[in-house]
C-alpha cells in the first residue's frame, strides 16, 4: 500500500470529540504499519504525544491552511497521494481522498448552531462529499442521515465506529462522595437544561452532579444550564486521567444528548466501569444495547425516574455494568484502523 496523507489540522485543536477519533484513528494506523505521514500546521498543542511521523508545513492552522495549502503540498509533493481527513471537514476540492462526515446535526437541527457555521458547512459538506472518493462515518445511523441529507449513494460510505483506549482507565479511590457525571460540550443539543431540572426533582438528594465540558463558538446559546443549586458542580474542560478518575469513581453517567453521530462519552464511562444512563436515540441504542438505562431526552419526568431508579436499584447498574463488557469488545481502535486498511487496500485494486 502506497503512502497516506493525513490531514493534521486537528493537532492544531484541543484533544476533545472529532479530535479524539481522528487522533486514536492515526495512532492505530501506525499500529498498523501503514505507510502514514500527518501534514499539520506548525502550531501543535502539547497535549498530544505524536508516535507517528509529522511534517509541519504553513503560517496559520485555518480553514485557509486546510482547503488550500494542505492539498497544494500533497499535489506537489507526494504526486496526489491519498489524502485522510478524519474531522469534520476535509480539501473540498482534492479528489483522491478520504473524508469523515460525523454526523449531520447542523442540517438536521439548523437552529443549534451560529448562522456563520450552519451555513459555512451547508455550502462546503456537500462539495467536499461529491468530490471525494470515499465517506467515512462512524455510525449505521449516520450513514443514513449523510445519505438522507446529502443524497450520496449507499456504497459511498464506509462506517468506522469510535471506540475507547485502555489508557482511558481511571484510578478508584476509596471516598464518600456520591456524585453523577455528565461530561458533554455546553451546546443546546446536549439536553443539560433537562438534565439540571431533572435533577432538581430526584427523590434522593445526596447525590451531587459534575457536569464536565465547555461550550463552543460554534453553536448558538441556550446549551449552557443555569442553576444555583450548590449539589450541582461545573467543571469545565477536563482532560487526560483527570476525567478518567472522574469517570472511575462516579456512581454512573448520564448522557441525555438530542442528536449524536455515536456518543462516545457512553463507552468511556463503561471502560470505567461506570454504568450509563442515556437518551433513546438511534446511535446510542445502536452503540449501547443493553450496556445502559436509557430514557426519553425530551421528559424531563422520564430523566428524573430513570436516575431514581439507578439511585435506589443497585442490581439493574450491576447488570448493565457485567453487559458493558461485551459492548467494549465490539469497539477497538485496531479493528477500526484495521477495517480501513482493509477497505484501502480493496479500492487500490479496483483503481
Amino acid at each position: 500500500m502506497s503512502k497516506i496523507i493525513i490531514n493534521g489540522r486537528f493537532l492544531s485543536q484541543r484533544l476533545t470529540g472529532v479530535h479524539r477519533y481522528a487522533y486514536e484513528m492515526t495512532c492505530a494506523l501506525m499500529r498498523a504499519g501503514a505507510d502514514i505521514l500527518v501534514v499539520a500546521p506548525q502550531n501543535i498543542c502539547e497535549s498530544y504525544k505524536l508516535v507517528f511521523p509529522v511534517k509541519k508545513i504553513g503560517l496559520s492552522s485555518s480553514h485557509f491552511w486546510e482547503q488550500v495549502v494542505l492539498p497544494l503540498y500533497v499535489k506537489t509533493q507526494y504526486k496526489n497521494s491519498l489524502l485522510i481527513s478524519f474531522t469534520g471537514l476535509g480539501p473540498i476540492y482534492y479528489n483522491n481522498s478520504f473524508v469523515t462526515i460525523h454526523d449531520m446535526s447542523f442540517m438536521a437541527n439548523p437552529k443549534w448552531f451560529t448562522f456563520s457555521y450552519y451555513y459555512f458547512y451547508k455550502l462546503l459538506t456537500p462539495i467536499m462529499a461529491s468530490h471525494a472518493r470515499k465517506i467515512i462515518t462512524v455510525s449505521e445511523f449516520s450513514k443514513n442521515e449523510i445519505i438522507k441529507y446529502l443524497n450520496i449513494c449507499n456504497d459511498k460510505i464506509i462506517v468506522i465506529y469510535n471506540a475507547v483506549s485502555e489508557e482511558m482507565i481511571g484510578t478508584k479511590v476509596e471516598n464518600n462522595e456520591l456524585y453523577i457525571l455528565a461530561v458533554s460540550s455546553l451546546d443546546p443539543r446536549k439536553n443539560l437544561n433537562r438534565l439540571v431540572s431533572a435533577y432538581s426533582n430526584l427523590k434522593n438528594k445526596d447525590y451531587k452532579l459534575y457536569i464536565v465540558g465547555t461550550k463552543h463558538p460554534s453553536f448558538r446559546d441556550g446549551g449552557s444550564p443555569k442553576s444555583v443549586n450548590e449539589n450541582i458542580k461545573f467543571c469545565g474542560y477536563v482532560g487526560g486521567k483527570d476525567l478518567s478518575n472522574l469517570y472511575a469513581n462516579a456512581q454512573f453517567s448520564i448522557y441525555p444528548s438530542l442528536y449524536e453521530g455515536f456518543g462516545l462519552p457512553n463507552l468511556e464511562a463503561m471502560i470505567n466501569g461506570c454504568p450509563v444512563l442515556t437518551s433513546n436515540i438511534k446511535p446510542h441504542l445502536e452503540v449501547c444495547q443493553d450496556a445502559a438505562l436509557y430514557f426519553n431526552p425530551l421528559s424531563v419526568e422520564d430523566i428524573t425516574k430513570t436516575i431514581d431508579l439507578a439511585i435506589e436499584n443497585k442490581d439493574i447498574l450491576s447488570e448493565i455494568k457485567t453487559n458493558s463488557t461485551v459492548v467494549l469488545n465490539r469497539f477497538s481502535w485496531d479493528k477500526s484502523a484495521n477495517k480501513l486498511i482493509r477497505f484501502i487496500e480493496g479500492e487500490s485494486k479496483i483503481l
